[in-house]
């Protein structure tokens, strides 16, 4: 998948009608006091996501290459599903979640890596590690290749430490 998605204009006149309802209606009593205003507020959402389906289509395509070069010391990396969870922020929803796990020796591990992406953009990165989880913000435009692959490595790297 390259390039940018069409929508329709019923769709999109949809996608509108849910944007209005998470941006005035069902957000806190203090989502008027945020800095950005609620018509940027609504032009921000689809980019974040349209950038977000981007990047995890990049992650797909990324994982093979790395797995063939990490199968020299059994270790896997692979994409799980993940059920949607209810400790969202209520006033920076999320648009989208991603969890990675890592197998060793073609068992499942307890290292997971976990993505998290709100409206503005913003990744919540959370590797959880066998003696400690980490946490990492990241602005989702600072995710070129060389920086998702970085990432990748780096959360290999610290979780099989320990073995």
């Amino acid at each position: 998948m390259t390039g940018t998605a069409v929508i329709s204009k019923e769709n999109e006149k949809h996608l509108n009608r849910i944007l209005y309802r998470e941006t005035f209606e069902r957000r806190s009593e203090y989502a008027g006091q945020r800095p950005v205003p609620p018509e940027q507020d609504l032009r921000t959402v689809p980019d974040a996501l349209a950038k977000w389906l981007r990047l995890r289509e990049r992650i797909v395509e990324t994982l093979p290459g790395i797995n063939r070069k990490l199968s020299a010391i059994n270790v896997e990396l692979h994409i799980s599903p993940i059920k949607p969870h209810a400790y969202t922020v209520r006033d920076y929803p999320s648009v989208g979640r991603l969890r990675i796990d890592l197998a060793r020796d073609f068992a499942p591990t307890t290292r997971i890596l976990e993505m998290d992406v709100n409206e503005y953009g913003l990744i919540h990165l959370y590797m959880y590690l066998p003696k400690e989880t980490r946490r990492l913000d990241i602005g989702i435009d600072e995710v070129d290749q060389d920086r998702l692959e970085a990432l990748l490595l780096d959360f290999v790297d610290l979780a099989t430490q320990d073995d």
